[in-house]
């Protein structure tokens, strides 16, 4: 089957396989949890959409028995540089930060190698600084459970 679309949670949820067009071109195109972390698929995204396929069955999720991937977007990750106790969140992923990165002024976008594969997620400089994210050094993301 091949679909068209726009939105990357369409996406993520049906596809195995990514082709991704910009003014004619193929400018992605692999298996979609490998083509979708592309630089040049992450640019097509808006900035609210920058983020990273999870296959489904790896997330405790409002839908046990979802298929396909979930579209974790960076906006959606907490960060802790210890493990988290007492939380309502379900997806507490232990990991290791790979890249720290500045986005602008007002935020950063850090890389966490995770069990589940690779996260992104979107925080203050201020954060960063406070829970001294630098690469290699440990880290528990946090997603809530009610992912549709």
């Amino acid at each position: 089957m091949l679909v068209v679309t726009h939105s990357i949670d369409d996406a993520a949820s049906l596809a195995d396989h990514l082709v991704a067009i910009q003014a004619g071109r193929v400018i992605a195109a692999g298996r979609f949890a490998l083509a979708s972390r592309d630089a040049a698929f992450q640019s097509l995204l808006d900035e609210r959409d920058t983020g990273a396929a999870i296959p489904a069955q790896q997330l405790q999720t409002a839908s046990p028995d979802r298929r396909g991937a979930i579209w974790l977007r960076a906006d959606q990750v907490l960060l802790a540089a210890e493990p988290p106790r007492a939380l309502s969140a379900r997806n507490v992923l232990e990991g290791q930060v790979v890249s720290v990165w500045p986005e602008s002024d007002q935020s950063v976008l850090v890389e966490v190698a995770a069990p589940v594969g690779r996260l992104l997620s979107r925080i203050t400089p201020q954060a960063a600084r406070e829970l001294q994210l630098v690469p290699g050094c440990p880290v528990w993301a946090i997603a809530k459970a009610q992912l549709l």
